[in-house]
């Protein structure tokens, strides 16, 4: 079967919170408006939204999470030294989904999460994205940079127009920037460092979760905002993916 390629902007919602119709298929970049989601008699307090990035340098993997699951958010750090085998965590769940803000459509605005324990930054800027994080052991400041001409996958599954899933995958962002450790800095090595990330929404009893290099690792705020959404422990894989799911 031949999907359907969307080449402008649409909503991939319709006003009462359905899936619009003309945004079922598949685009290169992100065309597709996602403020809907939520809307309609039953779509409030049904969603799960999270933004996921990853970090992978020759000594070092960070994964970010800031998630917003309506009746709580969950948010976390989580840090493996390659050299050491040593992983690091800094978890924080908080009622309701004050503590996370997230833009109802990627890219649209700033990510954030305000704990005591997870504090996480993520914004739009020249040529790419900047993610910054501070824990009490781990402070990360990278660019995930955006090469001229940069195309990523997105694609909408509908199962109806109350039970669908809009997914982006963005390939293999280059990163660099600074990784501490105990205060110890580790660069982030041009060329030899990748920056892809997962954003996700769902609205209702729905599973999502993203694609790429899967490995056994400790239970973290990292990997369960993943395994809310039915994902599994997730590590760090060359992907950029934007889901969401709705059941209104």
């Amino acid at each position: 079967m031949t999907e359907r390629e969307i080449t402008a902007p649409v909503s991939l919602t319709l006003p009462d919170g359905r899936l619009g119709p003309d945004a079922v298929g598949w685009t290169r970049t992100p065309l597709l408006t996602t403020d809907g989601i939520g809307r309609g008699r039953r779509g409030r307090g049904r969603n799960k939204r999270w933004e996921y990035w990853a970090v992978t340098t020759p000594t070092h993997v960070v994964a970010l999470v800031t998630s917003d699951l309506d009746y709580a958010a969950v948010h976390g750090i989580w840090l493996l030294d390659r050299r050491t085998g040593e992983a690091v965590s800094h978890d924080a769940i908080g009622v309701t989904g004050r503590s996370a803000t997230l833009p109802g459509t990627l890219g649209a605005g700033p990510v954030r999460s305000r704990t005591r324990a997870v504090r996480i930054d993520v914004d739009e800027v020249e040529g790419g994205t900047r993610l910054r994080a501070r824990g009490a052991r781990v402070e990360v400041d990278v660019v995930a940079h955006r090469p001229e001409g940069h195309e990523c996958l997105g694609v909408v599954v509908p199962w109806t127009d109350r039970l669908f899933q809009y997914t982006v995958k963005d390939v293999a962002r280059p990163a660099t920037g600074t990784i501490r450790l105990d205060g110890v800095a580790a660069g982030v090595p041009a060329g030899e460092s990748w920056a892809p990330s997962t954003t996700a929404g769902v609205a209702g009893p729905t599973t999502c979760g993203g694609t790429g290099a899967r490995v056994p690792v400790a239970p973290t705020a990292a990997s369960s905002a993943s395994r809310s959404a039915g994902s599994g422990p997730t590590a760090p894989a060359r992907w950029r993916t934007r889901c969401t799911s709705t059941a209104t």
